[in-house]
């Protein structure tokens, strides 16, 4: 069922999803068992006998809505960040790295001197070259800080070439799966052109 719902993305998400497929399997599969033996059997001695409505039949008409719901919520959060989901190639002194990139439309950060855009990189995917840095303050909702940046040949991105990005490394992992950089609110612009 796994392989059919999700696209193969690494071993290591695979076997997560085939873990929590099994586990809640398992748990939902035992307390209905539970839960129907408990309520809905009567015993007369060694006996038992089923005797009115089943439980099952009860949770299952209490549940539905809730699943239900929480399904649709789950799948347009989903459908939200993969529709943002980008093939970014980055050239830098003559070396191409693809990367994959998230579209953030609250990513709005500039350099102040020359008003260029920046998408942020893990740090280690681009090598850091230490003569060529610019560092651009940002402000957050929790900090402030200065963020170390370098010019790039170019970034291509869904066939569009931008020359006046800069790459910005981050010192955190992002937390949107497999995604190696965020991708400026303006390239959205420049791609609707």
């Amino acid at each position: 069922m796994i392989r059919l719902t999700f696209p193969f993305k690494n071993i290591r998400s695979y076997l997560k999803q085939v873990l929590y497929l099994y586990l809640v399997s398992i748990i939902l599969g035992g307390a209905l068992y539970f839960l129907n033996i408990q309520l809905s059997y009567k015993n007369s001695g060694v006996i038992f006998f089923h005797n009115g409505l089943s439980i099952n039949f009860i949770v299952l008409i209490l549940a539905s809505p809730i699943i239900i719901i929480w399904y649709v919520k789950e799948a347009r959060e989903h459908k939200n960040i993969y529709q943002n989901i980008y093939t970014v190639k980055v050239v830098v002194d003559k070396c191409e790295y693809l990367l994959k990139g998230y579209l953030d439309t609250g990513n709005h950060l500039k350099d102040p001197y020359k008003r260029r855009s920046v998408l942020l990189v893990e740090k280690g995917l681009i090598p850091i070259g230490e003569e060529e840095m610019i560092y651009v303050p940002y402000a957050s909702l929790n900090h402030q800080g200065v963020v170390k940046c370098r010019k790039v040949e170019k970034i291509e991105i869904e066939g569009k070439v931008f020359t006046d990005i800069l790459i910005g490394y981050s010192k955190e992992k992002f937390k949107i799966e497999d995604i190696d950089c965020i991708i400026p609110a303006i390239v959205k612009e420049d791609m609707n052109d």
